[in-house]
């Protein structure tokens, strides 16, 4: 949504206006804007007494308030390796507030909370690659072969 107009603008439409000279239109192609606003900037001065623009009124209440952040803190700290569903689970079984995962994935964000998961922790995963590594270079000399001679194969059948 833009931007409302500016307050000096909106006192300069309705200073412009004579009601039994000017009419909307002209006001509203003097000072390229809509008919619609000089309307409504008219209608509001006559029953406020200012132009001003409304406050913003917010939006929807967040389903995740400052104690429900609290709590989503101690869940992923006491359980890192949950997934969003079971922190969701969790969430709903302490507050009684059933939340959507992308809700939960903005608070966690909002958090600082990354969910990128690990199937084992690692150094776990960094030895079984140092012993695999040893073993890998017979069976990286085989691939290396077999792929050259399917390369060939699929050549001579092009010929």
């Amino acid at each position: 949504m833009p931007a409302p107009y500016s307050v000096d603008l909106r006192k300069r439409v309705v200073a412009a206006y004579k009601p039994d000279d000017t009419s909307y239109e002209s006001i509203a192609e003097q000072f390229s804007v809509g008919v619609a606003s000089v309307n409504r900037w008219l209608q509001k001065k006559r029953k406020t007494g200012s132009v001003e623009p409304a406050a913003h009124a917010g939006g929807p209440v967040r389903r995740i308030d400052a104690d429900g952040e609290k709590l989503l803190l101690v869940i992923v700290g006491q359980m890192p390796d949950l997934t969003l569903g079971e922190i969701a689970e969790r969430y709903a079984a302490e507050r009684g507030v059933q939340l959507k995962i992308p809700t939960l994935q903005r608070a966690l964000v909002r958090l600082g909370l990354t969910r990128k998961k690990r199937s084992s922790p690692p150094s776990a995963r960094a030895t079984r690659r140092a012993s695999s590594a040893g073993t890998s270079s017979a069976s990286d000399s085989r691939s290396s072969s077999s792929t050259s001679s399917s390369s060939t194969k699929v050549g001579s059948t092009s010929a």
